[in-house]
C-alpha cells in the first residue's frame, strides 16, 4: 500500500514539473527578444544620435540607414513594424490597416484576406507582430518599400 501512495506522489511531483515546464515554455516563447541584427542596428543608431558631431547636422533617426545585413528582411520588418504602429496609432482603424497590409501580399485571395483580417481583428498587440511574420513566411509579398 505504501508503494503505491509513494509512486501516486511521485507522479503528481512528474505531473507538476511538466505544467511548470509548460508555463515557463509558454513565458519564454511571449518575450519580445529582438535579433541580433536589430541590436546591433540599434547600438549604431544610438551611437551616431549620441555623436555631437553628428547631433550638429541635424540627422535624425528615421533618417539613418544601416549597412550590412539582410535588406530584405530589414524591409519586411519595417513593414510589419509600421502596420503595428499605425494600428497603435489609431486602434480604430485596425482593420483597415491589416486589409492594406495583406493588399502587399500577391497570392491571397480576397476570401484568404477576409478570413485573415477576421482571425487578427481581436489579436491583442503583442501578439500581432508573430502572427503577421507567420503570415509572411505562409504567402508570397510584393516588394515591400
Amino acid at each position: 500500500m505504501e508503494n503505491d501512495e509513494d509512486l501516486m506522489e511521485v507522479m503528481s511531483i512528474i505531473e507538476e514539473i511538466e505544467r511548470k515546464y509548460v508555463d515557463l515554455e509558454q513565458s519564454l516563447s511571449n518575450l519580445p527578444i529582438a535579433s541580433r541584427d536589430a541590436i546591433l542596428e540599434e547600438i549604431y543608431k544610438d551611437i551616431i544620435l549620441n555623436n555631437p558631431v553628428i547631433k550638429n547636422f541635424g540627422t535624425s533617426k528615421d533618417q539613418i540607414c544601416i549597412e550590412g545585413g539582410d535588406t530584405k528582411a530589414k524591409k519586411l520588418d519595417n513593414f510589419i513594424q509600421s502596420t503595428i504602429d499605425n494600428i497603435k496609432a489609431n486602434r480604430i482603424k485596425k482593420v483597415f490597416y491589416l486589409r492594406k497590409f495583406l493588399d502587399g501580399f500577391v497570392d491571397i485571395s480576397e476570401s484568404d484576406k477576409n478570413v485573415v483580417i477576421k482571425s487578427l481583428k481581436n489579436t491583442d498587440i503583442v501578439q500581432l507582430r508573430e502572427r503577421l511574420e507567420s503570415l509572411t513566411r505562409i504567402f508570397k509579398i510584393e516588394n515591400v518599400d
